[in-house]
């Protein structure tokens, strides 16, 4: 399948530690590409130098197997499309869901955002992604007052009205509860056919549910790849991981 995200030889070093160590991996377009590991395996430092909060001591990030991001500021690449969601989630809560749609999708610089209107497309496509992120009917309500999933939501609202190639997502179900767990596994793969999704999750069977391809990172390096039935049954995942009662419950 054709790749959006192509990461080549990617290492990070903080202060003598490798956090990653020489890391390929692939990303098809359209599709939800799941990385699980063990804590400080590396998978959020992945997300980091992709969106580019930091700089790899060596290697690559292609964007359509043409741009290399590394060399790029971060704002540069949320331009070219790489979106990027914080586990917490962050928006404006005295203002409506609907101005916060429409500040993330207003043009650069303040000025900008202050004196020139929304274009009718930006307007359609915010309708458009609310009803996406089932808060159509909460438009004029404070952010502040949604629940947590809803807020979750919000925000990967405010990343989808500027039409990313990619999203980044890190632990997006963290703290959801089982109902909205399984409905954001549903709403992500409406997602997927916009943007590609690139995901931090520890929750195995959200993983199982929603991710095409999972990628499993020990130590800074890429441990496995494959679908989650597959990588769940694999004795080096199973020894550094998931054990054996976890990879029964993520292959279910």
């Amino acid at each position: 399948m054709d790749a959006v995200l192509t990461v080549e030889g990617l290492s990070v070093v903080f202060d003598g530690f490798h956090a990653l160590r020489g890391v390929d991996l692939r990303v098809c377009r359209n599709g939800v590409h799941a990385l699980i590991g063990p804590n400080g395996a590396g998978k959020t430092t992945l997300l980091d130098a992709i969106c580019g909060r930091v700089r790899p001591a060596a290697g690559r990030v292609r964007l359509d197997g043409r741009v290399d991001l590394v060399r790029l500021a971060e704002h540069r690449r949320a331009r070219l499309g790489i979106a990027r969601k914080f586990q917490t989630p962050s928006v404006f809560p005295q203002l409506s869901v609907r101005e916060n749609l429409e500040l993330a999708a207003a043009p650069p610089g303040l000025w900008a955002t202050i004196v020139r209107p929304l274009s009718p497309t930006a307007l359609d496509r915010i309708r458009e992604v609310a009803a996406l992120i089932h808060l159509a009917g909460a438009s004029a309500q404070p952010a502040g007052t949604l629940a947590h999933g809803q807020k979750q939501w919000l925000e990967i609202g405010m990343l989808l009205v500027r039409q990313p190639k990619v999203l980044l997502l890190d632990e997006p179900v963290a703290g959801m509860t089982g109902a909205e767990r399984a409905d954001t596994a549903v709403r992500l793969t409406e997602v997927a056919r916009r943007a590609t999704v690139l995901l931090v999750e520890h929750d195995m069977d959200f993983v199982r549910r929603v991710a095409d391809r999972v990628t499993v990172l020990h130590g800074g390096r890429v441990l496995c790849e494959g679908g989650m039935a597959q990588v769940a049954a694999d004795p080096r995942v199973i020894a550094s991981y998931l054990g054996r009662e976890g990879t029964r419950h993520a292959a279910g």
